[in-house]
C-alpha cells in the first residue's frame, strides 16, 4: 500500500560566490493524500492568493481518487501560509478524471480573490467523454468558532482528557 504526498519546499540561500548563489530546498510542510492509490500530486500548481491573506496558495490534483466512483478524482487548494486545506473539489462521477489538470486562474470575477480552474478530460455530463473545465470562485470563509475555554483537545466538551484545565473550567457548557 503506497501513499502519495506532495512536499512543499522553501528555497533558502545556502552560499554565495562570484559564480552565483546555490539554493538548497528545505522541507516546509508536507501535504498528504487521503488514501493509498489516490495519486495525490498528479498535478500541482500555484493558485495565487485564493483566500486573500497575502500568501500565494497551492492547488493539487489526485487523479485516482475514488470519492464519487472509480477515478472520479479530486483537487484540493491549500493555504500557502500554513498548509491547511482551504477547499476540496470532487469529480461528479466515475471516470471523470477530475483534477488531472489544475491551475490558478487569476481573479476571474474581479472580487479581489484569486480563483481556480480544474480539468476533467473524460467528464461525461454531456455524454461521451466530452470533458470539462470548471472555474471555482474563491469566497470569504467564516471565521473559525471561538474555542471553548479548557477544551484542550478541541472536541467541544471539557472532560477528563483536558485534565490540566479541569479544575478551572469543570462543567462549563461550550457553544
Amino acid at each position: 500500500m503506497t501513499t502519495r504526498r506532495v512536499l512543499a519546499v522553501l528555497g533558502l540561500l545556502a552560499s554565495a560566490s562570484a559564480a552565483g548563489a546555490q539554493v538548497i530546498h528545505v522541507p516546509f510542510w508536507p501535504i498528504n493524500g487521503d488514501s493509498a492509490n489516490d495519486w495525490f500530486g498528479t498535478s500541482v500548481s500555484g493558485a495565487g492568493d485564493v483566500n486573500n491573506d497575502g500568501f500565494d496558495d497551492l492547488i493539487v490534483g489526485a487523479s485516482e481518487d475514488d470519492t464519487n466512483g472509480s477515478n472520479s478524482d479530486s483537487a484540493r487548494a491549500f493555504s500557502g501560509a500554513t498548509g491547511a486545506i482551504l477547499y476540496t473539489f470532487n469529480g461528479d462521477s466515475a471516470g471523470d478524471n477530475f483534477g488531472i489538470s489544475v491551475s490558478g486562474a487569476g481573479d476571474v470575477n474581479n472580487d479581489g480573490f484569486d480563483d481556480l480552474i480544474v480539468g476533467a478530460p473524460t467528464d461525461d455530463n454531456k455524454g461521451g467523454n466530452f470533458g470539462s473545465a470548471r472555474v471555482f470562485f474563491s469566497v470569504v470563509l467564516p471565521a473559525p468558532p471561538t474555542p471553548c475555554p479548557g477544551d484542550a483537545d478541541n472536541n467541544g466538551t471539557v472532560n477528563f482528557a483536558d485534565i490540566t484545565e479541569v479544575l478551572t473550567f469543570w462543567g462549563q457548557t461550550c457553544p
